[in-house]
This record gives C-alpha cells, sequence and structure tokens, in this order.
C-alpha cells in the first residue's frame, strides 16, 4: 500500500487520538514503573529489597526459613514482597541452636515492627516513591527515544504513513488496552480474595500479628516459641501504655501544686560580694534579672536511649505536656550506630509534634550513619559549629569515640579527643554559645575549661550529675533515657530509671532559669519532680554584676507553693 491509498486524517480527530495514544503510552510506562521498581530499606533486624505486586499481601521472603504473609493494608490489590538480604541460602536441614537462638531474636524484632510498623513504612513508602518516579523518568525517555529513533530510520514519508495507521487505530488500541486491565484485574482481585481467607497462625490471634501466616521453618519456630514471644510483646505493650497513663496523672498533679514560676530570691546586684566570691554558695537564675517567662524557651534533654523506641511516644507526650520548641538529645540513639536502626531516630521524629526543632550531637554508639539519619529527619546534627535553634545557640560535634559490638572503642575519625576539645574551645571562644550539647561529659568539661562555655549538656554516663559547677560553666549530665544498665536489653519494658529533663531558658539573660525531671521506674510508675531552679554560671555573674544600672525586665513573683522537693528522684 502506497502512501496514496492511505487518506489523511483530519486535524480535529488527529489530536485527541494521538492524547490518546500518548495517555496510553504514559500509562504503561507507569504501570511498569510501579510495579519493577524495587528499593532497599530495612526491616527488623535487616536490611530489605521491597517492591510493589498485585497479590494485596505483605510477604516477607526468608528464603530457605519460609515467608512471613499478612493483608498489605493498601489500596485495592496493591501488595508489597520484601525480599531478606541476610537470610542465607545453604542452611543444613535441620536448624542448628545458635541458628534457632538467632531466629528468635529475630522474629521478636519482627514483632516490634508488626505491632509498630508506621516508621518503617514511612521509609519504604519514600523509598518506593523516590524508585518509581526514577523508573517512570527511564520508562518515558526510552518511549520517547525508541519513536525518534524509528522515525529516523522510517523516513519523512513512511513515518507520516505509520503515524496515520497508528492514528486510525488509537480508539481499538484503546479498547484492547482497557479489555486487558479489566481482566487482568479481574484475576488479580479474586487472587487477592483467596489469598485473604488464609487462616493465620493460631498464636498470633488477638494481636496486632492477627492474619499473619509464617511458612517454612520459620512457621514450625513460630510454632513452638511463638505464644512466649508473644507474652513478650504485650508484656512490653502493657508496660508502656501503663507509663503514658501515669505520666498523664503525674504531669497534671505536679502542674496543680507546682507554682507557674519560682519566687524571687534576693536580686543579684543586692547581694554582698562575699556570697558572690563564695563558689560553695550556689547562685540561682531567680536573682537575675530575667525576662518575662512567657517568653521563655522551653527544652526537653534525653541521652542514651539505644533505640528503645517504645519511649518515643512518651518523649512526644512530655514534649507536648511541657510546650517545649526544642528537644536536646545528647547521643546513643542507637546500639551499634548501624543502617538497619533508622527505626530509632525516626521513630522520636515521628513521636514529637511538628515543627518541633530537634538538635542532635552523636553518641559513641552512634555514627556517620546515624547522623544522616537524623539529618534526613529534619533534625539539626550538630558538626562542630554554632546553631542557632529558636533564639538558642547550641554549640556540639559528633563523639570522638565509637564503641561497637565485638570490637570495643576506638578512634570515630582521624582526630583525637584533644583536638577535638582544641578545635571546639576556639569556636566556643570566638563565638560564645549559650549551651554546649555534647555527648561524652569528659570531653565537655575538658571544653568549658577555657572559660568560654557557660552551660554543658551530656550523656553517656546512663546516671544524672548536676546541675553542678564544672569550673566557671554549669554541668548537666543526663541519665539513660531508656533506663539503661549494663549487661541488660534497652528494648523492652525498663530494667532501670529511665529520666528526661526539662529546661527553660530566658533569652533576656541567656541563662537556664528551672529544670525538673520526669523519671520513669521499672515498675512503670512515673515521678515528675518539683520546679528546681538552675545554678548560674560564674562568667555570668560577673558580667551581669558588671552591669548593675540597666534595667530589668522583672515581672512580679509568682504565688509561693510547695518547693521543698527540689532535688529530683532517679537513678
Amino acid at each position: 500500500m502506497s502512501s496514496s491509498d492511505i487518506p489523511p486524517i483530519k486535524r480535529r480527530r488527529a489530536w485527541p487520538r494521538a492524547l490518546l495514544l500518548a495517555v496510553i503510552a504514559l500509562l504503561g510506562c507507569a504501570a511498569h514503573a510501579v510495579f519493577t521498581a524495587q528499593a532497599t530499606a530495612p526491616l527488623g533486624p535487616h536490611f530489605a529489597t521491597y517492591q510493589l505486586t498485585m497479590s494485596g499481601r505483605l510477604v516477607i521472603d526468608l528464603g530457605p526459613l519460609g515467608n512471613i504473609e499478612r493483608n498489605s493494608g493498601m489500596p485495592g490489590p496493591v501488595g508489597v514482597k520484601a525480599i531478606v538480604h541476610e537470610i542465607p541460602d545453604d542452611f543444613a536441614a535441620a536448624p542448628q541452636a545458635n541458628d534457632v537462638d538467632q531466629l528468635l531474636g529475630d522474629l521478636q524484632q519482627y514483632v516490634a515492627f508488626f505491632s509498630s510498623p508506621d516508621d518503617t513504612i514511612r521509609l519504604v513508602k519514600a523509598a518506593l516513591t523516590h524508585a518509581i518516579g526514577r523508573q517512570l523518568i527511564v520508562n518515558v525517555g526510552a518511549v520517547a527515544l525508541a519513536a525518534a529513533l524509528l522515525g529516523f530510520l522510517l523516513g519523512r514519508r513512511r513515518g507520516r504513513q505509520v503515524s496515520v495507521l497508528a492514528l486510525r487505530a488509537a480508539p481499538w488500541v484503546a479498547v484492547a488496552a482497557l479489555l486487558a486491565v479489566s481482566g487482568t484485574t479481574a484475576v488479580v482481585m479474586a487472587g487477592t480474595a483467596k489469598a485473604h481467607r488464609i487462616a493465620g497462625a493460631r498464636v498470633l490471634e488477638g494481636t496486632p500479628l492477627a492474619g499473619t501466616r509464617v511458612t517454612g521453618r520459620l512457621g514450625g519456630v513460630l510454632e513452638t516459641y511463638g505464644a512466649q514471644l508473644v507474652d513478650v510483646y504485650r508484656e512490653n505493650e502493657d508496660f508502656y501504655a501503663s507509663v503514658r497513663t501515669n505520666f498523664a496523672l503525674a504531669w497534671d498533679e505536679r502542674m496543680a501544686a507546682d507554682p507557674a514560676q519560682l519566687n524571687l530570691t534576693t536580686p543579684l546586684t543586692e547581694l554582698p560580694a562575699e556570697t558572690l566570691d563564695n563558689p560553695e554558695v550556689p547562685l540561682l537564675a531567680q536573682s537575675l534579672p530575667l525576662g518575662d517567662a512567657t517568653d521563655w524557651i522551653t527544652m526537653v534533654v534525653v541521652a542514651d536511649i539505644h533505640c528503645n523506641f517504645s519511649m518515643s511516644p512518651l518523649v512526644g507526650d512530655l514534649v507536648r505536656k511541657s510546650g517545649a520548641e526544642i528537644l536536646l538529645h545528647a547521643g546513643d540513639a542507637t546500639i551499634d550506630g548501624t543502617a538497619v536502626e533508622e527505626i530509632c531516630p525516626s521513630s522520636l521524629e515521628a513521636a514529637v509534634p511538628d515543627g518541633t526543632a530537634i538538635v542532635y550531637a552523636g553518641g559513641n554508639h552512634d555514627s556517620e550513619t546515624t547522623a544522616s539519619q537524623f539529618a534526613s529527619e529534619g533534625a539539626t546534627v550538630l558538626r562542630g559549629k554554632n546553631e542557632s535553634i529558636e533564639g538558642v545557640t547550641v554549640l556540639g560535634d559528633l563523639d570522638p569515640y565509637a564503641t561497637r559490638i565485638g570490637q570495643g572503642t576506638t578512634l570515630a575519625r582521624d582526630e583525637t579527643a584533644d583536638q577535638v576539645v582544641s578545635r571546639l574551645s576556639q569556636v566556643a571562644c570566638d563565638d560564645r554559645p549559650d549551651i554546649l550539647l555534647i555527648h561524652n561529659p569528659y570531653v565537655a568539661a575538658d571544653i568549658a575549661k577555657n572559660g568560654c562555655v557557660d552551660y554543658t549538656i551530656s550523656g553517656h554516663l546512663h546516671r544524672r550529675i548536676g546541675p553542678q559547677a564544672s569550673g566557671s560553666a554549669i554541668e548537666y549530665v543526663n541519665a539513660s533515657s531508656a533506663g539503661a544498665i549494663e549487661g541488660q536489653p534497652t528494648l523492652g519494658p525498663l530494667h532501670g530509671i529511665a529520666e528526661v529533663t526539662v529546661l527553660r531558658f530566658d533569652p533576656v539573660t541567656r541563662a537556664i532559669v528551672d529544670y525538673r525531671v520526669v523519671s520513669v521506674y521499672p515498675d512503670a510508675n512515673v515521678m515528675v519532680s518539683a520546679l528546681a531552679g538552675y545554678p548560674v554560671p560564674e562568667s555570668l555573674v560577673r558580667e551581669l554584676v558588671s552591669q548593675p544600672d540597666e534595667p530589668a525586665d522583672q515581672q512580679s513573683p509568682a504565688p509561693a507553693g510547695d518547693t521543698t522537693d527540689t532535688e529530683p528522684a532517679g537513678g
């Protein structure tokens, strides 16, 4: 057939048909992108490759160990398949004792994942969305390139001939595509309905894992040990539910008993010189010409959570109750600083209210990977320079040391602790920060010796120290916010007393005004300490005493209240 035998298509009919072909091509590219894109993200204690399916199921492929399956919870027949990376292909026919022990540990992580999967699901969704977007761009580019290449090979006359034929066939192509999609959808929906009728493991009934089916050798392990693990899960859920309830009651009771702020003590400018020169007599911030209390900045401090993400909702509750604008994280968010521990920072970010500024100083159990995870969640990661956060200037850095399971403690980078101290001391003396936030209190104390730091906040020791004078600065060491005790896991119900601190900062005097500590006990009881005045650093005293004529923005003292319990209980 020559080109003269093919009648042309009128322009007003050609454009809709061309658009129809373009839409069909774009939908085909999108469908291919959706169901071929892959993403790698954490899953429980492992990494896994995720891809979308049309099964309506979430299938975790554990290789020779079997599968874990449950409803995906996604719209329509869309499912997800996760292929776990670390499962070897050459297990012996019968599991060795250490294999079973490892499986039990991993299974507990999976129980935790299924019971609170939102953080992992959010990571997977973001990774798959990026993968689909990249694949769609590649597909569209490939189709456009193929069309251009075909046109070049056919030439102008034959290319026009093929274009006319394609435009004439466009409605039939659309009908064929619609029939194909309808038939595929019917088959998939039937398969999905059948999959949904498959009974889950009996041992998981009555839990968020209900309806989950476990196949292969792992299914046998679940049937044997599953009841014990479900009991562990339920114990953990009940414990932290009680903690949150007890915290809400304890906080409300304390707020009803405490004044809004502590009573005014003798003004700083009226204190005798011998008092100012006596380091044994701590001066509290209530002696300062403080600004209006409504302008004070509230901060919550956590440290050494060591991936106890069950504490994250409580931290979020405290941020809400206290009205905190800033969350200071003094390090050791993870256990070993690995990529699969991404849930540790992400659960904390998800728990606090939107708009809360998270400031993170890495610990020795964290890593560059952990710092990147915090940064990806929108946190400010301290890296050796002053950061202005909600009007508070914070200096800090990652810990100079790295502690790894089975390897001990080594230098984290090509910089000794003394070099870190020297570098941060220079930064502090060039531009004085309000707070030095650094994980190791010994490093913080060495930096404070230069006299250019007013307040240091640290963790690491798993016990509270201060607030107390350390040279010319005031140091505060936050206890573990996961109740960490040597030799005991931080996951699950607490083994020790977990503590989280609330500070209030006055932007007028640049002083920390007061603090209180929230202590969570292993029996799930919670104590909220009375408001306690914060000691004033020596440098701030000297600066304010040298300006006695400066007008003070001092508000009237609040009514007296019961402030005798100024030392919070804790570890």
